[in-house]
């Protein structure tokens, strides 16, 4: 009886919207739960979603970087195959962008370096458009980032998968206008799982 195939190990990498936050079970309704179920016993996947966390590492008034958590270091451990990078909301938060947004790309830079390096393929889930008039401003930083994480990623050759432009006009996918409900999560996850399936197979 031959040994199986060690499946293809994905992290998932972001805020609370790869987290989970709200979901009444996110760790059965959360995204990456969900795109495990779909991709099946060919990949491991695991969600390495801290909520809060940002892209920027700049001082600032709410500023709480990535980097710094405890999973980060988990998912470069996990020494991933695919690493699905989905980050930015807490960014465009008026403090954040204002006091940050001159290194941002950098920052951007250094995180995607983190995985590139350990040969990992990325790719890069633009984050989901933020709903409602008193996230106004969020919203309208999002896509500056958005703009910036576009150019990194091309001039890298790193895939990204426009979620912000799949959900601009489904509000009804959200629970407060930012993160998920289950059908959110199950949307992400379907819109991730035929870019992961179709280009990166166990």
């Amino acid at each position: 009886m031959g040994m199986a195939e060690p499946a293809v190990k994905v992290a998932c990498v972001g805020d609370s919207i790869t987290y989970g936050y709200l979901l009444s079970d996110r760790e059965k309704t959360s995204y990456p739960s969900l795109l495990q179920r779909k991709l099946g016993e060919g990949y491991l996947v695991r969600n390495f979603g801290v909520s809060s966390k940002t892209i920027l590492t700049t001082d600032g008034k709410s500023i709480q970087p990535y980097v710094e958590t405890p999973a980060f270091t988990e998912s470069l451990q996990f020494r991933a195959d695919l690493v699905i990078l989905m980050m930015g909301a807490n960014d465009s938060k008026p403090n954040n962008w204002a006091t940050g947004k001159g290194r941002f790309r950098e920052d951007f830079q250094n995180l995607l370096s983190a995985y590139t390096s350990q040969g990992a393929e990325v790719f890069v889930c633009l984050s989901p458009e933020i709903h409602g008039e008193n996230l106004q401003l969020m919203s309208e930083n999002l896509q500056e980032i958005i703009a910036i994480q576009k150019g990194v990623a091309d001039e890298r050759g790193i895939l990204t998968v426009d979620l912000n432009r799949l959900t601009h006009d489904r509000r009804d996918l959200f629970l407060d206008g930012l993160h998920p409900n289950e059908a959110g999560a199950a949307f992400l996850a379907s819109h991730v799982e035929g870019f992961v399936s179709g280009l990166f197979e166990p």
